[in-house]
């Protein structure tokens, strides 16, 4: 079967366990595991699966070498009734992905979402500078149940033409330019949930796939060699 090549990494479970993570960080009875079910392409995603003991359940990996101009691109998908949220109508909010700089001990770039009995939904992208961070709101964006979305993580750091910008498919949704954030650079990627905030019910979960990270943008899957090319927001 064909795979996605290529890039710093990438992480798509067809080994059909967690192995491509350098690390899994679960709390109390919740799992993160690979599952045909799962899967966006080829026969493996990953689960991240809440058992109503604890409200934490990600991966994390070590990029190859830190990076100042990284992407990270990844798929994600909430199933009907199912999706995790802490309360029924009040939105709660709680991190998906973000990159990390270990040295520094601060995220680069963080994807912020939000969930209630209704609807899960984009909510911030944050992203650090010199000087402290910012958010972008994102609030219109929902996220329809039993839909496969790629999301993608743009972080360049350099003293006064730094960049962090987060597509949606092929939509830049959030961007910044003219940044001073050369204090920092990417090593990790971190990709699941924390709420910090209530635990999600027992039976809760939703999926992830096609993990993959690059010094250029990533775009969607492929395992052909097809260029994406994508209008860039200015």
């Amino acid at each position: 079967m064909s795979v996605e090549t290529g890039g710093l990494v990438v992480i798509d479970a067809e080994e059909g366990d967690t192995s491509e993570w350098d690390s899994i960080e679960v709390g109390g009875s919740n799992t993160f595991i690979a599952q045909g079910a799962a899967a966006n392409n080829g026969s493996y995603g990953f689960r991240c699966l809440y058992l109503g003991t604890d409200d934490k359940v990600f991966a994390e990996n070590i990029l190859p070498s830190a990076q100042v101009d990284c992407y990270y691109r990844f798929y994600v998908y909430f199933p009907t009734g199912a999706y995790p949220y802490v309360g029924e109508g009040a939105y709660v909010d709680w991190y998906l992905a973000q990159l990390w700089d270990e040295t520094a001990g601060e995220y680069t770039a963080r994807l912020e979402v939000e969930s209630n009995s209704t609807n899960v939904r984009l909510r911030r992208f944050r992203y650090r500078h010199n000087s402290g961070t910012t958010a972008i709101d994102i609030t219109g964006n929902v996220l329809s149940p039993n839909t496969w979305y790629r999301l993608e993580l743009h972080v360049k750091n350099a003293n006064g033409t730094g960049e962090a910008e987060l597509w949606l498919g092929d939509a830049s949704i959030a961007s910044a330019s003219s940044l001073t954030n050369d204090n920092y650079d990417s090593e990790r990627l971190n990709l699941g949930s924390m709420f910090g905030s209530g635990t999600p019910a027992n039976g809760e979960y939703f999926y992830l796939d096609d993990i993959k990270a690059d010094t250029s943008p990533v775009g969607a899957y492929s395992v052909g060699g097809i260029v994406v090319l994508r209008r860039r927001r200015m």
